[in-house]
């Protein structure tokens, strides 16, 4: 009996320590740091509440004591808390260690405690954050409920306008990617998906353009921040085989023609 317990202590220990050594020296949230520094300020932020202003003081990081926990800190990147201008709601920027990418956004009311947040309900991918632009694009959380509709967020200060470098930017997929001369004989009404990576983010008015006479879009809708639609006619008859660049703005992508 007496060499279990003593077993059981020494395994304690052995937990114990790891925890602590855990904690000290977590590495997970170093490559992410320099998004948890660029919370601090005033940002315009958009969410099914409307546009809004919030400002964000300098943000707490792993192991110091401004976090706001109830358990260890192991857990926590960093946390960033604000008071939204409107009313007067406190808004949580929390990032935790098992998935260092994704920002959990909160709103909660001020006789709420700040405690553990663990689980983003809204949230922005760290992708999906432009550190150059000052700029946030939001998403759906963890749990697939759209709590708090986080659309997008620009801080003060910040250019329009805005792509990194002014560089032109890639758009993420074109569906189809190819188009077939003989198809368009048999379907020449055609739907083509442009999807972005939301950096710059889409936003009214935009539309695709096709780098070729032959594809003529005629109805184009916009789906959140990352898709258009775009449903077109394809002649078979001057469709050129090669590549043809689609553009939304400064975005550009290529379609191969068979």
């Amino acid at each position: 009996m007496k060499k279990s317990m003593l077993f059981l202590v020494a395994v304690s220990a052995l937990l114990i320590s790891a925890q602590s050594t855990f904690v000290q020296a977590n590495t997970t949230c170093t490559p992410y740091s320099s998004y948890c520094e660029n919370w601090e300020g005033k940002w315009s932020i958009v969410t099914s509440h409307g546009t809004d202003n919030v400002t964000f003081s300098k943000p707490c990081f792993d192991n110091e004591s401004c976090m706001s926990h109830s358990a260890s800190l192991s857990i926590f990147c960093c946390q960033a808390v604000g008071i939204r201008e409107g009313d007067n709601k406190t808004i949580l920027m929390s990032e935790v260690v098992m998935d260092p990418t994704i920002v959990g956004y909160y709103e909660l009311d001020n006789s709420t405690a700040v405690v553990d947040q663990n689980s983003p309900e809204d949230g922005i991918h760290i992708s999906d954050i432009n550190l150059t632009c000052d700029t946030f694009i939001g998403y759906i959380g963890y749990d697939g409920v759209d709590n708090y509709g986080l659309q997008s967020g620009k801080k003060f200060g910040s250019p329009d306008n805005c792509t990194p470098d002014n560089e032109t930017c890639e758009l993420k997929k074109i569906i189809p990617g190819k188009v077939s001369k003989l198809l368009a004989f048999v379907q020449p009404i055609m739907p083509f998906i442009i999807i972005g990576s939301g950096d710059p983010a889409f936003v009214k008015g935009d539309k695709a353009a096709f780098d070729s006479d032959a594809i003529k879009p005629l109805i184009q809708l916009r789906i959140g921040t990352k898709i258009i639609i775009a449903i077109a006619f394809v002649n078979p008859f001057t469709l050129a085989a090669g590549d043809v660049e689609v553009s939304v703005n400064t975005c550009t992508a290529t379609i191969v023609v068979k």
